[in-house]
């Protein structure tokens, strides 16, 4: 079995424009506000048929999901194409890579220091500004990687990741988690009437302490939102795993 096989069969990789991964999606009639839809295949088969379309997206985008506690399959997709090495050595490892089989393009995407997303092209191991490159050689190359993506899937899991990267990042900074300062809360005012969280000797106003509960729940549900159009390719992937936890 190749490396590829095993990792469709692990399910650590998506073929996006495939049958395997629209036809697991909901129709349009079933969920019309679906990001993707088992519509779609009519299109792609459409779009494969008629040689004067130019757009030819059917198995030309794959993602892999590189799970940390599987060293046997970082390590051999290093041997396979040693560029990566020196991107798995700078520092923080990529979670994904998106690879462009027509353009030979692969992108490696993870969470570095403070959980910011980073995108780095693997040949070249160069960054690569995806949300700001409306007028640089990172527009072109992103214009390239994503010529036949018809559904924007490389757009709505990069900008998915970001915006996962951005709460991760702004709940972190919080005093406490949302049980924390919900036990803080319960527990009503000290006698100095201020509410305090664990380990934490700042006191806060009954309007501060509720402030920060609302912060929890707005950040987590941000997250949330974005672990939801991550799962739609990656199932198994949780956001502990994507954590850098490094600050």
């Amino acid at each position: 079995m190749s490396l590829l096989e095993h990792l469709k069969k692990e399910g650590d990789l998506v073929d996006v424009y495939s049958e395997n991964f629209f036809g697991r999606q909901p129709s349009i009639a079933d969920d019309p506000h679906a990001p993707f839809s088992k519509d779609t295949l009519e299109e792609i088969d459409y779009l494969e048929s008629e040689p004067e379309e130019e757009k030819k997206p059917k198995n030309h985008l794959l993602f892999i999901f590189l799970d940390a506690y599987k060293r046997d399959v970082i390590d051999k997709i290093q041997e396979i194409y040693p560029p990566l090495k020196r991107i798995f050595s700078a520092g923080h490892a990529p979670d994904f890579l998106l690879l462009n089989l027509y353009s030979q393009q692969m992108l490696c995407v993870g969470f570095g220091r403070k959980n910011r997303l980073f995108i780095i092209d693997a040949k070249t191991a160069k960054p690569i500004n995806y949300f700001r490159s409306a007028t640089s050689a990172d527009y072109e190359y992103m214009g390239i990687f994503t010529d036949h993506d018809i559904n924007e899937a490389v757009n709505d899991f990069l900008t998915a990741l970001s915006e996962l990267s951005h709460f991760m990042f702004e709940y972190d900074q919080l005093p406490g988690n949302e049980d924390m300062i919900s036990v803080a809360i319960d527990a009503g005012p000290s006698e100095d009437g201020f509410y305090y969280i664990e380990d934490n000797e700042l006191g806060y106003t009954e309007v501060e302490i509720n402030d920060l509960l609302n912060q929890c729940n707005d950040f987590q549900a941000g997250e949330d939102k974005a672990m939801k159009m991550i799962k739609i390719f990656f199932p198994q992937c949780e956001r502990g795993e994507l954590n850098a936890g490094d600050y």
